[in-house]
């Protein structure tokens, strides 16, 4: 329903971004509970999911390394799920920035979502 999709968007966008650390992992949490759900459409997962988990990750005032764990661990799931070039163009640059990450966990998920050794 597109309005069930609607409304999720609007939630996840505040959780994700809240100022508050266990919201914006609560927020993580929830999508990738939904990453595998038949109802959750491909529309949604590219223009909704993958843009919010990428500007979380890229978010160099995140001070968090458990949310940018989850981030980076999240986004190599997302690569996994996309066959959509497009939202893979907004995953990569962000995976990228996180192999400059201050946290080795960071850094070792987001090797792993690229493919390097």
């Amino acid at each position: 329903e597109p309005w069930l999709f609607e409304h999720l968007a609007t939630e996840l966008r505040t959780m994700v971004t809240s100022r508050l650390h266990k919201e914006r992992l609560t927020g993580l949490y929830l999508v990738e509970k939904l990453l595998p759900l038949p109802v959750a459409n491909d529309a949604f997962k590219a223009d909704v999911v993958a843009p919010l988990v990428a500007g979380l990750l890229s978010m160099e005032v995140e001070s968090n390394p458990n949310v940018r764990l989850k981030t980076a661990r999240l986004m190599g799931d997302l690569l996994a799920f996309f066959t959509d070039e497009a939202a893979k163009t907004v995953l990569r640059p962000a995976l990228t920035l996180a192999l400059g990450d201050s946290d080795r966990d960071v850094r070792y998920f987001s090797r792993r979502a690229l493919g390097l050794p």
